[in-house]
């Protein structure tokens, strides 16, 4: 029994403000401070808003409700990584309200994204996650995730991060 549902264009600003608030929780110590402070609220929820009503079936997001609003999201669709297999999927994003963590809000919206997925005919999912992020790869790992050895650079400001990507069979 979830307390999720798809996201609607004005759950944009909860989104993003829980976006920026994760990136600042989750990545001190992994992302240079300056590109943590430059986030933006409001340019965040504007691609969020126009993300979500674009083509709802090219990528879904859904959210989980707190009473204070949005306290997760998942985005997922078809893979967008150049070298994965033919018809896998991925998850895009999936952020959990910092207040929130270790509630079963992430874990719950990861498993709506892989039965998601299932349910639109993909075989496989990949994600991708900042190698210096040991607890976002733990949670992905207890969650039958494994790193497949790929790896590619994330620009963030001036800094050129690792990212390493997990797959999961569906």
């Amino acid at each position: 029994d979830r307390d999720d549902r798809r996201a609607e264009p004005d759950d944009a600003l909860g989104i993003a403000t829980l976006h920026v608030r994760g990136w600042r929780a989750a990545y001190p110590g992994i992302v240079p401070e300056e590109v943590l402070a430059e986030l933006s609220i409001p340019d965040r929820a504007a691609r969020w808003r126009d993300q979500l009503t674009g083509d709802p079936e090219r990528q879904r997001t859904f959210v989980a409700e707190h009473e204070d609003g949005v306290g997760g999201f998942v985005s997922m669709g078809p893979s967008r990584d150049p070298f994965s297999e033919p018809g896998a999927g991925e998850v895009y994003a999936i952020y959990v309200d910092p207040d929130l963590w270790g509630r079963g809000i992430g874990s719950s919206l990861l498993t709506r994204a892989t039965d998601d997925l299932r349910a639109q005919g993909y075989a496989s999912a990949t994600l991708w996650v900042l190698a210096a992020n040991e607890a976002g790869r733990r949670f992905y790992e207890t969650h039958g995730w494994e790193a497949d050895g790929s790896t590619k650079s994330y620009s963030a400001g001036e800094a050129e991060l690792e990212e390493v990507r997990y797959r999961i069979e569906l």
